[in-house]
């Protein structure tokens, strides 16, 4: 049977680090972060700069060149250009049926900084030691602050 949900619809679970979360990982990574792309023209010359004025006060400026082309929006090119810290977030928690792919979690975490609501973007449950484990990958698309996480307490969501 094919079920279809609304993505990121709560799956009604608080995964909390003093519960029924076992682990938590978090990275984030710098690689593929630009905050500056200046545009060129074919002879070289500067001819604008699209930026993320805020990121780059914070990390530094971390910088691209994007080359005129014919028919094309260098501007909107350049804009698409401009990348984020890349941040990754996987957990390992005492499972429920409710915790699938699609579905958001909301998710209170001390030790790592992990609070928020953020979607599930993979689930594998398994049987381990009589219990059964999922692990799932979170994404940080949606999140909410930990205020918004108190008020949504009381074992379900």
């Amino acid at each position: 049977a094919l079920h279809i949900i609304e993505m990121g619809k709560p799956c009604g679970i608080l995964l909390d680090g003093g519960h029924n979360l076992l682990d938590a990982n978090y990275k984030t990574s710098m690689t593929k972060m630009v905050n500056r792309v200046v545009i060129v023209d074919s002879s070289g010359n500067q001819v604008g700069v699209v930026e993320d004025a805020a990121s780059r006060q914070k990390y530094g400026t971390i910088q691209k060149i994007c080359q005129q082309a014919d028919g094309k929006d260098a501007f909107a090119e350049a804009g698409n250009m401009l990348a984020q810290i890349e941040q990754a977030a996987t957990a390992k928690a005492l499972s429920d049926d409710r915790i699938r792919a699609g579905y958001s979690i909301f998710v209170r975490e001390p030790v790592t900084g992990l609070y928020g609501r953020f979607f599930i973007e993979s689930d594998a449950h398994a049987f381990k030691n009589a219990s059964q484990e999922v692990d799932i990958t979170l994404a940080f698309d949606c999140m909410m602050d930990e205020k918004e996480i108190q008020q949504n307490e009381g074992g379900s969501v």
